[in-house]
């Protein structure tokens, strides 16, 4: 009798999971459960501690942590110069070394590469190996030379590819041209929602990332100088150096407003929950924010949040779609509407956005189509 052969999936990504990255971590979840062996290449990045992910099996391969997490790679970080032109060329070489494992394993047996970035060395895979590209970045395309040459090569042989928002599908499509595509929004698996009795009473606002010169800060200073007493604004993320006193100066005069700073995923989830209000704050400056796709605002909708906007082309258009929150112009706009906002709005809203969540924005209903493809690649 002949035993079933398992399938092999290689995760190539350009950053370390956890925190930054949910939906590779979902989709190595997903084949798991279908019955692959996965393994994982990842960078290592001190910005970005690793740490055990819970239920997933896969083989991790953090490359450099050893080197680059001693004594002289933490100093190498800390100097400007040597970050640059010594550490990251050195953790780039690694994951290419780690890359080149996997082509020589893809000529010994059909393998599944999910890579999460461009790079001319996965030209080199075998022709039988199924290259799914997450194209989650939109990446600048190299002039000219070898690069480019052996990125079209690879571009041509991905098979699969997975875009999180509708614009950069047609992005995708110039570029992968002779991939199947697949618009799969940064959705959470599916969740029951934090509803205690009490969770509409008080509105708690929640601003999850990075704030700085792409999120509308001096917005979010006047949002803070205008907020109704009854309303607590908290910011779970980077702060840009030059926000950092401003910010401080409001938090300790307005006792309304909390930083909390980096927050590990545990603990900014245990946050949210506390919170009936997400704030989505991307600019318009750049393909990578005009055509955002946020993790948070999925995470809003699965945790029953209302969500209110800063201006973005992106959001807009979900928003017409699924009609899960509202769009402000500024800061002052923004604090005028949460000051109205009534517990039964709050509620009504919460509802309707976890129905969202329900049917359709959540990561199972998203990837199936995905999957099923994947499945009929590996028995062609």
């Amino acid at each position: 009798m002949t035993a079933k052969r398992v399938p092999h999936a290689y995760l190539i990504s350009n950053v370390t999971l956890g925190y930054g990255s949910p939906k590779y971590v979902y989709f190595l979840k997903a084949l798991e459960s279908r019955g692959y062996r996965t393994h994982t290449i990842e960078p290592f990045e001190s910005i970005r501690p690793s740490y055990p992910i819970d239920g997933l099996k896969s083989e991790r391969r953090i490359v450099g942590r050893s080197i680059l997490d001693s004594w002289l790679g933490r100093k190498l970080q800390k100097s400007f110069k040597l970050n640059k032109y010594i550490f990251l060329p050195l953790r780039t070489l690694l994951l290419d070394v780690a890359t080149l494992h996997a082509v020589y394993v893809s000529y010994r047996k059909q393998i599944v590469v999910v890579t999460t970035y461009d790079n001319p060395l996965f030209a080199l895979f075998s022709r039988q190996t199924v290259i799914v590209q997450n194209f989650s970045e939109i990446w600048p395309k190299p002039v000219k030379g070898l690069a480019r040459r052996r990125l079209q090569s690879y571009w041509d042989n991905v098979e699969i590819c997975i875009s999180p928002q509708v614009d950069r599908v047609a992005i995708a499509k110039s570029r992968y041209r002779n991939a199947e595509h697949f618009l799969v929004h940064n959705t959470p698996p599916l969740g029951k929602p934090s509803f205690q009795p009490s969770k509409y009473e008080r509105i708690e606002v929640l601003y999850q990332g990075r704030l700085g010169r792409e999120n509308y800060p001096l917005e979010f200073i006047a949002l803070i100088e205008n907020l109704a007493p009854h309303i607590h604004l908290h910011i779970a993320g980077i702060i840009e150096e030059q926000w950092i006193e401003p910010l401080k100066a409001l938090e300790e005069k307005s006792h309304n407003v909390t930083l909390h700073g980096y927050l590990s995923a545990p603990a900014l989830a245990t946050l949210r929950h506390r919170c009936n209000v997400g704030i989505i704050a991307w600019d318009n400056n750049s393909d990578n924010t005009k055509y955002a796709a946020p993790n948070k605002l999925y995470e809003h909708l699965q945790n029953g949040d209302l969500i209110v906007m800063f201006p973005n082309h992106a959001l807009r258009q979900l928003n017409k779609e699924f009609v899960f929150g509202k769009e402000v112009s500024t800061g002052l706009d923004m604090a005028a509407y949460l000051n109205q906002v009534t517990p039964e709005k709050l509620k009504a809203q919460g509802e309707h956005n976890y129905a969202l969540h329900q049917s359709t924005l959540n990561f199972e209903h998203q990837i199936a189509p995905v999957i099923s493809y994947l499945a009929e690649k590996l028995t062609d």
